[in-house]
C-alpha cells in the first residue's frame, strides 16, 4: 500500500498565469493533504505549453499540451519505518466543475 504524503492541486488557468508571471522559471508550491497545508514538503516544477502535435504526432497543432517537469521535492514527511520515501508523481486532469484549492506559490 502506498502512503499519500501530500499533493499539490492547481487549476490550469493558474499554471498559465504562472508561466506568464515567471517567464519559464521554476515555481515552488507547498504540499497539501486533504485540503490543508502540511507542516513540511514542497514541490518545485516548471510548466510550459507546447502544441499537441509535438507530443502526439498527427494531432491538431491548434490544441495545446501542458508539460510539467518536476525539478525537486523537498522536506517530505517520512513515510515508512526506515524514514525513506519511494517518491513518485501522479498527475490527473480534474473533472469538469471541480473546485480547486488555491495555494499560493512561495516565490
Amino acid at each position: 500500500k502506498d502512503d499519500n504524503i501530500g499533493e499539490i492541486i492547481f487549476d490550469a488557468n493558474d499554471v498559465v498565469s504562472s508561466i506568464d508571471r515567471n517567464d519559464g522559471k521554476p515555481e515552488t508550491i507547498k504540499l497539501t493533504k486533504k485540503g490543508k497545508l502540511t507542516k513540511t514538503g514542497t514541490v518545485t516544477f516548471v510548466a510550459r505549453f507546447v502544441p499537441l502535435d509535438t507530443v502526439v504526432p498527427g494531432e491538431s497543432s491548434s490544441k495545446w499540451c501542458l508539460i510539467l517537469t518536476i525539478l525537486s521535492a523537498n522536506e517530505l514527511p517520512k513515510a515508512d519505518w526506515f524514514g525513506k520515501n519511494d517518491v513518485y508523481i501522479q498527475a490527473y486532469r480534474a473533472p469538469e466543475g471541480f473546485n480547486t484549492l488555491s495555494v499560493k506559490p512561495e516565490n
